[in-house]
């Protein structure tokens, strides 16, 4: 009980770090870039209800800049100049590497065909050149923190299909082993790092990737929001959503190391059912074990009933998916109160059927 209750107090963003600038198109040490262009990238302490999802991807830059919780705002105009429109408390943006002339206006887009039949304005970035924030994020990093939710935004076209890392399309980072949050494409996935308790001051362990997003050089539209333990992926449209939640049953490996290399999430295609088989046969076994030898001894001094067996079986179960449900906000669940009571009950029964046959012989041997 007690690991599941840390498991579930670990899902939060308490642990970010409040020293870590932004950066777009690489990492903050320039050895992680990413080739193609964004046109905007909006930042919100606060996660978006169901509701008005269809409403950010249809007036897409109208919605966000009404937003009140907006934390960072950054489009760009169709002259392709950069517009910050951002809270007095975040640092301005300035180029990194080799920053473009005046006179190189019209290159920002040069290699994206999309933006050219769209008319859709970005700024183009690449390993020679990226944009960083000339401080930390101290503000926006602590706002994150105390809300515990966010919401994510950016519209983004990749230049190069094959890109690896992975490249990072914008990053609250202080280099490639230590972030916050961040957004890359590794190949055609979707990358995306986000750090708590559970995931590690690199936020890998998992890493949440979508497969499919960069398999053309058109625009994407990316929205991503975080509340209640819960991840939601949106990509291009309402209807092209994916969801994730931090379950015991899925952070559990975070705290066995052999399970915890390079690990990957793909919430479009994630099988849940097997993490929970693994999960509550880890954490019920022992328990029926004990359980089955306390019953044992019962039944050898003729008090064992039904009774018993349901109380030792279910009881646990039940508390557990209270425990969950009431940490986690979220309604009962009876997939997880079926699989522990079915590892509780044949584990227990299988501990009493061996462990009364040799209790038996034992006690019919101090009898005579």
């Amino acid at each position: 009980m007690t690991a599941i209750l840390v498991l579930l107090l670990s899902s939060n963003l308490n642990n970010w770090n409040d020293d870590f600038p932004l950066s777009i198109g690489n990492e903050a040490t320039g050895n992680r870039p990413w080739q193609g262009q964004i046109s905007s990238l909006y930042l919100s302490d606060q996660a978006l209800a169901d509701g008005s999802i269809a409403t950010a991807f249809s007036n897409n830059r109208a919605f966000f800049t009404q937003q009140p919780n907006l934390a960072v705002s950054l489009t760009f105009n169709p002259d392709h100049q950069l517009q910050p429109n951002l809270d007095s408390q975040v640092p301005p943006l300035q180029w990194q590497g080799l920053a473009p002339a005046s006179s190189e206006k019209s290159a920002l887009l040069k290699n994206d065909p999309a933006s050219t039949q769209t008319g859709q304005p970005g700024v183009f970035v690449n390993g020679d050149r990226w944009l960083q924030s000339t401080g930390s994020m101290r503000a926006i990093n602590r706002r994150y923190r105390k809300s515990n939710e966010f919401t994510l935004s950016a519209l983004v076209a990749t230049d190069r299909l094959e890109q690896n890392g992975p490249a990072r399309i914008f990053s609250i980072s202080d280099g490639p082993f230590y972030r916050n949050l961040t957004l890359g494409q590794n190949g055609h996935y979707l990358s995306l790092r986000l750090r708590t308790p559970l995931t590690g001051d690199n936020a890998n362990e998992p890493e949440f990737i979508i497969p499919n997003v960069f398999t053309d050089r058109n625009w994407h539209q990316i929205l991503i929001t975080f509340a209640h333990k819960t991840l939601n992926f949106y990509i291009d449209k309402p209807q092209n959503k994916y969801t994730f939640t931090f379950e015991p049953a899925v952070t559990f490996p975070t705290y066995y190391p052999m399970l915890t290399n390079n690990r990957f999430i793909n919430p479009k295609d994630f099988s849940l059912l097997k993490y929970q088989i693994i999960f509550y046969a880890l954490t019920l076994i022992p328990l029926g074990f004990l359980g089955g030898l306390l019953l044992a001894l019962l039944r050898l001094t003729k008090h064992l009933n039904i009774w018993w067996i349901g109380g030792v079986c279910l009881v646990p179960a039940l508390l557990i998916e209270q425990l969950s449900m009431t940490m986690s906000d979220r309604p009962l669940q009876l997939t997880n109160l079926l699989i522990s009571t079915i590892i509780l009950l044949g584990t227990t029964l299988v501990t009493i059927t061996f462990s009364w046959r040799r209790l038996s012989k034992s006690y019919v041997s101090a009898s005579d």
